[in-house]
């Protein structure tokens, strides 16, 4: 429909015009009334050079939707995949996305503790430094899988339509079985390296505190914050290495610190509540991230 503009209405329109947002029934009157009104026309061409120097000025555009596509691409599986190829595109999307110090600092301190407990050359003094190292090296690790606010890669993740279950579940899954294995080959190389060293009980002394330990700082991580959730699982740990230590000395235990020491040695018992733990983060990992809008 064509209307017709005085003056003052094609002068309060001009800004629009030139900025391409009309629309456009009034770009079509606007257009019209130029060709007649030589001041509105001049006032347009101030209007266009404001246009191109915010142009100029303004900071590069926000990528486009091949780019953004390409992204999801890399951090999506497809979603014809289903079952096992599924997750192994899914675990393919995340590696990349841990952080590396996870990587690296894992083996290292497993390393490290293996070699000093090859330099004892004690089969209890070894067995119990892989106990002492194995559960805080795994806890440490989850407690940081989780952590948006030094982990840009995290909330692109989030962004993509993985829910935050399927991505938690998945860094859980390759942290939590990468210091796994770490500690089951460490185990296996002091028990080689000591005669008579059986690999079941060494197995035993790290694997329910681990299990225990990586569902309380998952649990925490999400609650408290990724640092709190360390600072936490290294305190109580610390403080089940003291009892240790003194129950090592041929001291008499109080019975709160005698409790707390079998509670340490049921790996039964760890190993149902670290599962128990570990799945209810994985419940609430969603919730948490409405709580946090």
């Amino acid at each position: 429909m064509n209307q017709q503009l005085d003056h003052v209405q094609a002068t309060g329109l001009l800004a629009t015009y030139a900025a391409g947002t009309l629309s456009e029934a009034d770009r079509s009157a606007v257009a019209a009334h130029l060709q007649t009104c030589a001041s509105c026309r001049s006032s347009l061409e101030d209007w266009n050079a404001v246009r191109r120097a915010v142009r100029a000025t303004a900071p590069a555009v926000a990528p486009g939707a091949a780019v953004l596509a390409g992204v999801y691409q890399r951090l999506t599986p497809r979603r014809s995949a289903t079952g096992l190829l599924f997750l192994l595109q899914l675990v393919r999307s995340q590696v990349s996305l841990v952080r590396k110090a996870i990587w690296l600092a894992s083996p290292a301190t497993l390393a490290l503790g293996c070699l000093v407990a090859f330099v004892l050359r004690t089969p209890d003094g070894g067995g119990l430094i892989l106990a002492a190292l194995s559960p805080l090296v795994a806890a440490l690790g989850i407690a940081f899988i989780c952590e948006p606010e030094n982990d840009p890669a995290l909330e692109i993740a989030r962004a993509t339509p993985t829910s935050p279950q399927r991505v938690l579940l998945t860094r859980l899954l390759l942290v939590y079985g990468y210091d796994l294995v770490l500690a089951l080959v460490a185990t296996m190389a002091l028990a080689a390296g000591h005669t008579g060293m059986d690999l079941v009980p060494l197995i035993s002394l790290w694997l329910g505190p681990m299990f225990f330990l990586s569902g309380l700082a998952l649990v925490l991580s999400l609650s408290v914050g990724a640092s709190n959730a360390a600072v936490s699982a290294m305190c109580l740990w610390v403080l089940r290495l003291l009892v240790a230590l003194e129950r090592g000395a041929a001291s008499p235990l109080l019975p709160p610190l005698a409790a707390l020491n079998a509670f340490w040695h049921a790996n039964a018992l760890l190993i149902f509540i670290g599962v128990l733990m570990l799945a209810g983060a994985i419940w609430y990992a969603p919730r948490r991230e409405l709580e946090s809008l």
